[in-house]
């Protein structure tokens, strides 16, 4: 793992998956929602204009293919990304399979708390899918 400080809330919520150039990849700790994390090596990031062009063209590369594979991965009705920042100032970037139906739509998943549980095995299952995705990257672009 990369020399990255995470703030306490992103270490406690979700896990870490792999570096990929710039970035740190991380899977949200919540078995309702496919959820990545896509958070910059460097600390004291708040805001996107804050990013080098190579951080925001890495997360722009890793949204599109994420975004696409877990499309396909998951069946989801809708891919939502973002960066709010509004109770983590550190920056990081989400993107996550959304379903009809799942516990939160079809508002947003932040701050919905209600239903979440940690699921070890579905998060390894996870982790190993989302390990395939960087291993064939041709495959998404």
């Amino acid at each position: 793992m990369s020399n990255t400080t995470l703030h306490p809330q992103l270490e406690k919520d979700s896990l870490f998956i792999a570096e990929y150039q710039s970035l740190q990849i991380r899977l949200v700790k919540d078995n309702r929602f496919f959820w990545l994390l896509l958070i910059p090596k460097r600390k004291d990031i708040c805001e996107w204009h804050e990013l080098r062009n190579t951080e925001q063209q890495d997360i722009s590369t890793l949204t599109n293919i994420f975004s696409k594979a877990l499309k396909s991965i998951e069946k989801a009705d809708k891919i939502n990304i973002g960066a709010l920042g509004n109770m983590v100032s550190q920056f990081h970037f989400h993107i996550l399979a959304r379903h009809i139906g799942d516990a939160a739509w079809p508002g947003p998943v932040w701050g919905h708390n209600a239903g979440k549980k940690q699921d070890s095995g579905l998060f390894d299952t996870r982790i190993g899918k989302v390990l395939d995705i960087l291993k064939n990257l041709n495959e998404y672009q």
